[in-house]
């Protein structure tokens, strides 16, 4: 049987695609049956995918959602963790 990883890495693209051969795609699937994990990445993935082709396609910019605070978004950059200095 496939596992998360392979299902995630090799083939989630093909198979939300629609691309994925019908042997690897029975694979996926039999995977998909006892992994309520994967499944919940892979519906979100979709929605993912299919927000970003609403933004790509010139979605109505009074329906997103506000920028956060600017004194909101100081405060998140003052306690995160700095890179290390290159």
């Amino acid at each position: 049987m496939m596992t998360c990883k392979e299902l995630i890495h090799d083939f989630l693209m093909e198979y939300v695609q629609g691309d994925l051969g019908a042997e690897a795609r029975i694979e996926f699937e039999k995977h998909l049956s006892v992994c309520p994990s994967c499944v919940r990445y892979i519906d979100s993935y979709r929605r993912t995918v299919e927000m970003t082709r609403e933004l790509g396609s010139g979605a109505d910019a009074a329906s997103l959602p506000p920028p956060p605070p600017e004194g909101l978004v100081r405060a998140i950059l003052a306690v995160a963790p700095k890179p290390p200095h290159a």
